[in-house]
Order: C-alpha cells, then sequence, then structure tokens
C-alpha cells in the first residue's frame, strides 16, 4: 500500500471510530416492534461514529459506552422498501436496529437501502463482509433483482484490512486491495465501470490507462455515476468519474446519456491539485482542492437546476466551476432526492432535488441548492444559489444529505441533528417537517440488548 494512501486511510480509521475491536459472534436479533423506554433509565451515552441518509431514511454507526464491543446500526424514516432492516410499518421516527454483528467498519446508505461492512458474520476468519439490506429493484443487494429479499443479504468476503463501502442511488462501491474500486447493483448508465456486465456481480473499475487495479482514496457514487479520488506512484492526485454524463456530473467527455468508462477530470490548473474529498450528488458532484499555491476551495460541476453546484446560478457544467465561499472549506457534502420512484419502471427516473453543503475549520456549517423543505437550515424557500450559514449557533463534525433533509453530528460525536422534510420520520421524530435543527435520540436503553 503506497504511504500516501496508508496515512489517508490510517486517518479515516482514527477519526470514524473510537472501537477497533469485533465482537464475532453471528447473533441476529432484532429490535422489538414496539419498546417502551423505562422513563426512569437515563438514557445511554455514546460515540456516533457517522451518519448516512438516503431519500427518506438515514443511519447512524453507533458506539456505546456500555461494554458492548465494536459498533452498531440504527436506522430511522421511511420503510416502504425495508430499509430499516426488516420489513413493517414503523410509527414515523421510530428507531429500528440490527444486531447482526457488532464489528462494523464502514456505513452507507442509498437512496431506499443500507449496507455495512465488517467481520464477516459465520466466523471469525479475519475476512471482512459487506452485507446489505433494502430495496433490491436494480440488484443493489448484489443478487438478481427477481430474488425475494428479506433482511440482510452478503454480498461479498474480501480480504482486506480497512474499506469505506459507498452506496449510491442503486449500486454500491468498495476498495478491494487486490482488484481496485469493485462496485455492485445498476449499471444501466455504466456507473459500475464495467460497462457491459449485468447488475450484481461484482465488477472491477479499470481506472489505471494500463489496466491494472487503482486503489482509491475515497469513492463517491451518485444515482447514474460514479467517481473515486487516488494517488498514482508519483503521490500525484488524480480523480476519475465515469457512468452517465446527461448533465454533465462526470466533468469530462461530452453531454449524454451514453455510458462512459472511468476517465479523468481535468481542474483546469498549472499545477494539479490534490483532491483532499470527492462529493457525488444524485447527478452532481463537487471536489474539495488543495492547489500547489494558496488555500483550499471547492469546484462542482454537473446538475444545477437546483443551484446545487453554488455558483450563483442555475446553469449546469461539464467542468469544475468554483464554489463562491467566504471561507477556506474543511469538508464537501453533496445529495438530495434521486428521483427514483420504486415500483415503476426504472429507466423513467425524473432528476429531483438536490442540495449541497460544506464545514469550515471550525465546524460551522454552510449549504445551497434545493430547500422547498428547509434542508439548508433556514425556511422553506426557492432555491438557494450560493451558500448561506446552516445552524451557525451550532459546530458539525460531519453531515450528511437525504432527499430534502439533512443531518448533522456536533462536534463531541455524542449528539445528532435533523432538519428539513419529515412525512416519515426522517428527522428522528414524528410530526411536521421543520428547518429547525431537532435532536435524534439515537441512543437509548434498548441499545445494550
Amino acid at each position: 500500500m503506497r504511504p500516501r494512501r496508508a496515512l489517508l486511510l490510517f486517518i479515516l480509521v482514527a477519526c470514524g471510530s473510537r472501537h477497533c475491536s469485533f465482537d464475532p459472534s453471528p447473533s441476529c436479533s432484532y429490535r422489538p416492534d414496539r419498546l417502551v423506554p423505562d422513563a426512569a433509565t437515563e438514557a445511554i451515552t455514546g460515540w456516533i461514529d457517522t451518519v448516512h441518509a438516503g431519500d427518506s431514511h438515514a443511519c447512524a454507526l453507533l458506539t456505546a459506552n456500555t461494554g458492548v464491543r465494536g459498533s452498531r446500526t440504527r436506522c430511522w424514516g421511511g420503510n416502504a422498501h425495508a430499509q430499516l432492516s426488516r420489513r413493517g410499518s414503523p410509527d414515523p421516527g421510530e428507531f429500528w436496529w440490527y444486531s447482526g454483528w457488532s464489528g462494523y467498519v464502514s456505513l452507507g446508505v442509498g437512496a431506499a437501502h443500507a449496507c455495512v461492512f465488517g467481520l464477516a458474520t459465520e466466523s471469525f476468519d479475519g475476512g471482512l463482509s459487506a452485507e446489505c439490506w433494502g430495496n433490491n429493484e436494480a440488484g443493489q443487494l448484489g443478487v438478481g433483482p427477481d430474488e425475494s429479499v428479506d433482511g440482510l443479504v452478503e454480498v461479498a468476503r474480501l480480504d482486506l484490512s480497512f474499506s469505506p463501502i459507498a452506496l449510491g442511488g442503486l449500486h454500491a462501491c468498495v476498495d478491494d486491495d487486490e482488484e481496485g474500486v469493485r462496485c455492485w447493483g445498476d449499471n444501466r448508465w455504466g456507473q459500475l465501470g464495467a460497462p457491459n456486465e449485468e447488475c450484481c456481480d461484482l465488477q472491477p473499475a479499470v481506472l489505471d490507462p494500463e489496466g491494472e487495479p487503482v486503489n482509491p482514496v475515497q469513492l463517491a457514487p451518485g444515482t447514474r455515476h460514479t467517481c473515486a479520488s487516488t494517488f498514482d506512484d508519483e503521490d500525484a492526485s488524480h480523480l476519475f468519474c465515469w457512468g452517465n454524463n446527461e448533465f454533465g456530473q462526470l466533468g469530462h467527455g461530452e453531454l449524454g446519456a451514453a455510458a462512459l468508462p472511468p476517465a479523468e477530470v481535468s481542474f483546469d490548473l498549472e499545477a494539479a491539485p490534490i483532491v483532499l474529498a470527492v462529493a457525488a450528488g444524485p447527478h452532481h458532484t463537487c471536489a474539495h482542492l488543495l492547489p500547489a499555491e494558496g488555500e483550499r476551495y471547492l469546484v462542482c460541476w454537473g446538475r444545477n437546476a437546483r443551484g446545487e453546484l453554488g455558483d450563483g446560478t442555475t446553469e449546469s457544467r461539464v467542468a469544475p466551476a468554483r464554489v463562491e465561499l467566504t471561507f477556506e472549506p474543511r469538508a464537501v457534502y453533496a445529495g438530495g432526492e434521486s428521483g427514483l420512484r420504486f415500483g415503476d419502471d426504472l429507466d423513467l427516473v425524473e432528476p429531483g432535488a438536490s442540495h449541497t453543503c460544506a464545514l469550515d475549520g471550525q465546524g460551522h456549517a454552510y449549504c445551497w441548492g434545493d430547500n422547498s423543505a428547509g434542508q439548508l437550515g433556514v425556511a422553506a424557500s426557492e432555491p438557494v444559489l450560493t451558500p448561506v450559514a446552516t445552524h451557525p449557533e451550532h459546530r458539525f463534525s460531519s453531515l450528511a444529505l437525504g432527499g430534502r433533509f439533512t443531518c448533522g453530528i456536533l462536534v463531541g460525536n455524542e449528539d445528532l441533528l435533523c432538519w428539513g422534510d419529515n412525512p416519515n420520520g426522517q428527522l428522528g421524530r414524528s410530526g411536521e417537517s421543520s428547518h429547525e435543527a431537532t435532536s435524534v435520540p439515537v441512543f437509548t436503553d434498548a441499545f445494550a440488548e
């Protein structure tokens, strides 16, 4: 493993979880249908490792201060496609969690499915397993779309030391040490990086011009496209994107719906910048850049009908355009509705709402794009075309952008707030939508069961 990539992966592990121990026991107990906590029992505290959001649901990777080894996933919100890990109709804001095993390393959430990556469930053999649940209409769970799915599905076992799992609208990707980027699921727009392959087997995405595997630093799948940042043998930074380019979301090539193979994004600078991070919305992409000289900044490209590029216009762009920021960014996030209408012809995909957010060096959030439900943290309005301060009274360690809602982990990683649309309880509570940040009670006395 190259020194630069090894260092970045160490940072990801160190910052993403305070637990590196795992529980290999294959427990498969579900949370009861209805749990009424004892009002006299103090809520269990712990660490919120990460939070991810889909179109109408969200999941968090949690570590409790109870002696429970490893981490567990807890989900809430819409459940029409069992994306909360089990079938049923929970009340809005009700939390469900699956404790299949406690050795989670990575969590990803798609439009209406989710995946975890951790120790294999059947035995502790040193291998890692990717397991998924929820909607499978395009084979995004790693099995044929015509197969009946109930609960978790093991996609594959991989001989990896660590890999973040990244989910798009209808597909998912991981980093395989031996084969580089590997993706599965929907491939109608070539978003798996292998345009001629079918949906469900893991496909290697060839990024290297010589046909050799390339291990990414970060993966960012959208709805119809995928991007990956990496370093070459000379420690030069590169960003590759592939799949659909109807709105220019690949940052290269001609506009059109045809599947495009992986190709590098050019930032039109005299010296190539370091790609610190990449974020993919449904049909747009943003990159956090460190130029050879000067301060860090953000660029975005692709669909811009809702102002998601943050350049002050609604003009879609095929080449990276600089975001109008008044601060030096620390992180970038992209999300929004994918426009997927499950149960209908999946080819009839109409782009939905999208928004984008960034954090500054102190953890203050700024967002722009669609604001039809107050997902930018200000009263619902027409699209906001340039960054606006989002709940400036709070400082966030990370954000998650869902369909028309946003969640953020507060600095300290012990509290989670959400705001925006709420018809399915995706804000972690029942009731009306709100642009005000509301607390999500992710830790309860049920967590340790």
